[in-house]
């Protein structure tokens, strides 16, 4: 019996996780990516192209640590620094198709125009995928989400296939707020979809608007060029360290004795805003929002409070309106001088090219594990990556893939329909109380990749991994969450090799960074001396009263 054909749409973090486990799982895999490389947003452009990925930045790096922004069964390098810059990234995910065989798989400059069930779907679940070279007459410059007729499909390349796993990512149609007079505004307005660098602003002003992850990280870069930042925070914005106490960095805060625990999001906001409010008072300061982190807009910075502080970067709240180069505030604050506008107001994903419907108008979606679309007979679609989250992506989307993988090729079966209903039912009350709407479906990434990972049967079950390794499984439930647990039980378990990397990344620290030799410190020393001063102290003060109370009698 030949083997099944296998679609993979864009080859990005969640395309190459996906790729790999579809060629694993011994499928005929092709992956087309409209890019001329691997990397997704990871993968830097000179040019922004209108349906492609969004434009990075010299100064950007990860926001989880490189632990977690690596696959499972090719964990990072030892020399690896702990966040990654975005050269970092690319080159790794050069590497993970080098490791994994799947160059060959992939067709580069490739837009997939249109994905629609064959004539025999209801019998074979079975897809046709209508492809053209990116530089054809027909693709032109034309913006994602624009509707393909018959006309043009006739002169697209069709191919049909077995299953078809859809990953272009969540940052593809840049979103414009409604500012009146932001159209008539002398200077220039840039979305974050094509910011590239901060040069282009030496000595300007330049006001920011946003208050999530790209506004923190814009905001500061910027503010290194520009004579003058404001950034419009709207109802405000949590300013979270990417370096945390305990020489940690932000995902590995959080263990699965926290995630797991009754009172776990209590814990996880006051962990949130004590180390937020180590480095700016929020309130006095007037960006505090007026709810915890979990459930409020935060951006990722060690650098803007600085920049606050120092004036380089001033807070301002919601913009009502733009007239010529003055922008207008709903508190009545007036800023007048602007140069440039960059707006940091996110973006929405595009699922146009599928001839069925994902996304409802109010942007509520059924899909099990956020992936398979409860409205298909057959589960021969998937959509990776398709949701946000505050903990590591790349762990949620390589678990999406390896589910995936698994149910596609017929080694897992999914529960019934009534089940995976009450627990689509499930996620989408949760990322409703996030959010307050669907607009933007942002939920616990652990906890969905936690749940994932008990559907496929690869979560590090404590007893499981304390019979091998009573140390790990220690380390499992109290320390950080790392990919790599992923792999230790399981379908296409690494048990040896993962253990192994898994004690090396809790016992690595900081030594990436290390160029020199460590000197030695002697704490014992200094704490000594303090102590002998304090004690010296101590007696003098003694005698000085003795003598006092003596005379006085």
């Amino acid at each position: 019996m030949p083997a099944k054909t296998a679609c993979v749409v864009g080859a990005g973090a969640s395309g190459v996780a996906t790729l790999k486990e579809f060629v694993r799982q011994g499928f005929k895999t092709t992956c087309y990516e409209i890019d001329s490389d691997v990397g997704g947003i990871w993968h830097r452009k000179d040019t922004t192209h209108p349906i492609n990925t969004p434009s990075i930045w010299d100064n950007l790096i990860t926001n989880s640590s490189k632990f977690n922004s690596c696959y499972s069964d090719l964990p990072p390098n030892a020399k690896d620094t702990p966040y990654l810059t975005a050269e970092a990234m690319y080159q790794y995910f050069k590497r993970a198709i080098k490791h994994f065989g799947v160059e060959k798989n992939i067709q580069f400059n490739t837009r997939v125009m249109k994905i629609r069930k064959t004539a025999d779907h209801e019998q074979t679940g079975r897809w046709e995928v209508y492809t053209t070279k990116r530089g054809d007459a027909i693709a032109g410059n034309d913006l994602a989400g624009r509707p393909i007729d018959e006309a043009l499909l006739s002169k697209c390349h069709k191919e049909v296939f077995d299953v078809v796993i859809v990953c272009t990512g969540y940052f593809k149609i840049p979103v414009y707020p409604d500012i009146p007079g932001l159209d008539k505004f002398s200077g220039k307005v840039q979305h974050v979809f094509n910011y590239t660098g901060p040069k282009p602003h030496e000595g300007k002003t330049v006001l920011i608007v946003g208050n999530k992850l790209s506004a923190a990280d814009i905001g500061s870069d910027v503010a290194n060029y520009a004579k003058q930042v404001y950034i419009a925070v709207g109802g405000g914005m949590w300013i979270i360290p990417r370096c945390f106490s305990s020489a940690r960095t932000l995902d590995l805060m959080f263990s699965r004795s926290i995630i797991h625990s009754s009172t776990g999001v209590n814990k996880i906001n006051e962990i949130l805003m004590d180390e937020a409010e180590r480095k700016l008072d929020h309130e006095s300061a007037g960006i505090r929002p007026s709810k915890p982190p979990v459930f409020d807009r935060y951006g990722l910075s060690d650098d803007l409070p600085v920049k606050m502080l120092s004036g380089r970067v001033q807070p301002y709240g919601r913009v009502t309106r733009v007239n010529d180069n003055q922008v207008h505030f709903q508190d009545g604050k007036v800023i007048s001088g602007i140069d440039a506008i960059i707006l940091c107001t996110g973006f929405n994903p595009d699922l146009s090219f599928l001839d069925m419907k994902i996304v409802q108008e109010s942007g509520k979606m059924e899909m099990f594990k956020m992936m398979f679309p409860l409205n298909v007979k057959h589960n021969t679609l998937a959509i990776i990556g398709h949701v946000g989250g505050d903990a590591p992506l790349a762990l949620l989307y390589e678990l999406q893939a390896r589910l995936a993988a698994l149910v596609m090729s017929g080694k897992h079966q999914l529960p019934s329909r009534s089940k995976m209903q009450k627990d689509v039912d499930k996620w989408n009350d949760h990322a409703y109380a996030r959010k307050g709407s669907f607009r933007s479906y942002f939920v616990s990434a652990d906890l969905l990749t936690e749940s994932i990972a008990e559907e496929i049967g690869c979560y590090p079950t404590f007893w499981k991994v304390l019979l091998r390794d009573p140390l790990l499984a220690y380390r499992n439930w109290y320390g950080p969450i790392f990919a790599a647990q992923y792999r230790l039980l399981g379908p296409d378990s690494q048990w040896n090799e993962s253990a192994k990397t898994c004690h090396i990344l809790y016992e690595e620290g900081h030594s990436s960074i290390r160029h020199m030799e460590k000197n030695k410190f002697n704490p014992k020393g200094v704490s000594g001396n303090y102590t002998s001063t304090i004690t010296i102290l101590a007696i003098i003060s003694f005698l000085i009263a003795a003598v006092g109370i003596f005379f006085r009698n």
